[in-house]
């Protein structure tokens, strides 16, 4: 894995990853991401946002499994279809006096495991099509609520709006986030602006750390190299069990292995990495039932 900071032009973005040493399968690459650009079926659908993505380079797609800190800015006074700030506008609300303080007495009852309506602009699936294919094509999409979790809220302060803007805004604050996999900025900047009584969008959403990985340790691409390579299982909050080869071989081939752990795993998720006798990490696998099973391959296959 290695972090690097965003490319100079949205454009660059598919040279940059040529530049992936082939021989490391997973790299933690931070990028601008344009829009509707997709790795395999993995898209993002919010226009302008920055971010830092797991990727696996041998399979060409995303890994994003854990806790991520979003940096955004929360637009009061107006919405929109996409909930972004430059959205076909939808409503505009009346001028209020909206304080950092105001925000601060919110902030509380968004934190915790809660239920989230996601946008319509969305990659959520309605009967095998995306909400956002449908609401392109003027459907009616209604995305029932998901369970999300918060962790962390701060509002850091009032800050200028961001150009372009298709509504007025009375006040935008800049805020941070620490939320689960699965958690829309976009609908948390409508939430919020609902609490406050208004309508709310936000701007430059922009991903600033996965799991214990931060964008404030990154290196620019053109700087990379293999010391900058991170061991997967640095990456991704879970255990590491060594396994014996014969153990590895039989999770190569998709099969099942009977593993008593004496190590207690994340609650809900139940995912561990499956070493070799080497310690080299080989797969990320799901234990269950004293049953542990392949969930994706990571090292190399020397078969």
């Amino acid at each position: 894995y290695y972090n690097a900071v965003p490319t100079s032009s949205n454009e660059q973005f598919a040279t940059d990853i040529k530049f992936c040493p082939p021989k490391y399968p997973f790299n933690l690459c931070y990028y601008n991401v344009k829009p509707e650009l997709s790795i395999q079926g993995t898209k993002t659908l919010q226009q302008l946002l920055a971010a830092n993505y797991i990727i696996d380079f041998d399979n060409g797609t995303f890994i994003e499994v854990a806790d991520k800190t979003y940096r955004f800015k929360l637009h009061l006074g107006f919405e929109t279809d996409t909930l972004e700030w430059d959205g076909k506008l939808l409503n505009q609300g009346a001028q209020l006096s909206i304080s950092e303080n105001d925000i601060q007495k919110i902030i509380p009852q968004f934190l915790g495991s809660q239920e989230q309506i996601p946008p319509n602009y969305s990659a959520i699936k309605i009967n095998g099509v995306r909400a956002s294919d449908l609401t392109h094509r003027g459907k009616e999409v209604t995305l029932s609520p998901r369970k999300i979790r918060i962790d962390s809220l701060v509002c850091n302060g009032m800050v200028l709006p961001t150009e372009n803007e298709t509504g007025k805004s009375f006040a935008v604050f800049e805020m941070e986030c620490r939320c689960s996999k699965g958690t829309y900025i976009r609908s948390l900047g409508r939430d919020l602006a609902k609490a406050l009584g208004t309508f709310g969008c936000v701007s430059e959403i922009r991903r600033i750390s996965i799991g214990n990985i931060s964008v404030d340790s990154a290196v620019s691409p053109e700087n990379i190299s293999e010391s900058s390579l991170i061991p997967v299982n640095e990456i991704l909050p879970y255990p590491t069990f060594n396994l014996k080869d014969e153990q590895v071989r039989a999770l190569r081939d998709g099969k099942w292995i009977f593993y008593e752990s004496k190590q207690e795993l994340s609650a809900g998720e139940n995912l561990c990495f499956a070493a070799n006798e080497h310690g080299e990490v080989q797969a990320l696998c799901s234990l269950e039932s004293k049953k542990m099973r392949p969930k994706f391959f990571i090292g190399q296959d020397h078969a």
